[in-house]
């Protein structure tokens, strides 16, 4: 086959490749549509419904039988209530026990006409508050911050003296130690302080420390 053939082919193929592709896209475009549609619907439907749970009446709330048709006067009510709250958050560790939380669950319960609650019914509320984000959630953990690490301190640098060692006769440096424990004539003949090279009070004063010799 010659290239030319062959290019022609490719390119024959190609044209076919690309008409089914369209042809599959067009064929599937109903589903799209319908798809993205059911999702609006979806995201409308939950947008509403959470409207009315947070200011209405749910028609989907049950009522645990554990309290459904019981009764108490308003005492009772208030004791048991307060200790089925707390009866439900000792045992519900993903509730985030905060003053808006606790009133969430309350105003919820009280517009479904529920005005007595064990903590079925807390736990009831709560997982249809969590479903639609009308809770506070668990502040994240502070991060532990590390301590700084301590800074490695350079060792001073020892101070030391250039001059001639008096037994050698050979150069050596000194330190501060060695030179403040001579006598006056090691002290000269270490740095060749005579006649005109005599040291000055000021030098005299920094080699020995202010100890004069």
């Amino acid at each position: 086959m010659l290239e030319r053939d062959r290019i022609s082919l490719r390119k024959h193929r190609a044209e076919i490749a690309a008409q089914e592709e369209a042809a599959r896209i067009e064929r599937e475009r109903p589903v799209r549509e319908a798809e993205t549609a059911l999702q609006q619907s979806a995201t409308e439907l939950g947008k509403l419904t959470r409207e009315m749970i947070q200011s209405g009446k749910d028609s989907d709330f049950q009522l645990p039988a554990s309290v459904a048709g019981r009764g108490m006067d308003y005492e009772e009510a208030r004791k048991f209530n307060g200790s089925e709250m707390r009866a439900f958050i000792a045992s519900e560790p993903s509730f985030f026990d905060c003053p808006e939380n606790r009133e969430a669950l309350i105003d919820y319960l009280l517009r479904q006409d529920c005005v007595i609650a064990d903590a079925a019914t807390y736990q009831a509320a709560f997982l249809r508050l969590r479903e639609y984000g009308l809770l506070e959630e668990r502040p994240e953990p502070e991060p532990i911050q590390e301590p700084p690490k301590p800074q490695p301190v350079a060792e001073p640098t020892p101070e030391v003296f250039k001059g001639v060692d008096p037994a050698t006769g050979l150069e050596r440096e000194f330190s501060r130690r060695e030179v403040q424990r001579m006598d006056s004539l090691t002290y000269r003949k270490a740095f060749g302080l005579y006649g005109e090279n005599g040291p000055t009070e000021t030098l005299r004063a920094s080699l020995l420390g202010n100890r004069l010799p």
